[in-house]
């Protein structure tokens, strides 16, 4: 009785082993593949009595999302644009880590009292790419004019709702873990 009950202790954890390297390999080859599921079961071997030094790290399932609600009441038209394309940097270098999480949440929740002048796209790409981002955040179609746009190769910024106008209003930036991109709701 003693040696099948280790037996069943064994080969339930060679299955989870085994489906561990199946879910971390998937996920190198598809980033963002397994999503969630490979969190759960991070938790799961996590509980096994095992050395600390065997216990294995997945940095995506540390990440806890959170959503920030910021206020801006911007002195210019230029300082306005730099920080919505800071909080977009923020969320995708530091909050996803470069889009690593593997569920979609919201970053930020920024409202901008008194808008000194209309932006959209167009304007925090050209900040973006000021500051050298396109490297790392690629924004290269302008959703809106549908044209390319020297940022990069893909389109990692998704921007819906139109411009920003001149009265106060919200705006969202969230990332999507299933397109892998930050999506900017005015």
């Amino acid at each position: 009785m003693k040696g099948m009950s280790f037996k069943l202790v064994a080969d339930v954890l060679i299955a989870l082993v085994g489906v561990w390297i199946i879910l971390t390999a998937m996920n190198m080859f598809l980033p963002n593949y397994t999503g969630p599921a490979i969190c759960k079961l991070y938790q799961i071997i996590l509980v096994i009595p095992l050395p600390q030094s065997l216990k294995p790290s997945v940095s995506q399932c540390n990440i806890t999302p959170t959503k920030e609600n910021v206020i801006l009441r911007p002195t210019s038209s230029s300082d306005l644009r730099v920080k919505i394309a800071d909080y977009v940097w923020t969320c995708w270098k530091e909050k996803t880590n470069s889009g690593k999480v593997g569920i979609s949440f919201q970053c930020y929740e920024i409202l901008i009292k008194n808008v000194p002048s209309e932006f959209g796209e167009k304007e925090i790409t050209d900040v973006l790419k000021s500051k050298g981002y396109c490297s790392f955040l690629e924004n290269n179609l302008l959703d809106l004019e549908n044209q390319a746009y020297d940022c990069g190769k893909q389109n990692k910024i998704y921007w819906t709702g139109g411009r920003v106008n001149l009265n106060d209003t919200s705006v969202f930036i969230n990332y999507n873990s299933f397109f892998h991109r930050i999506e900017v709701a005015v």
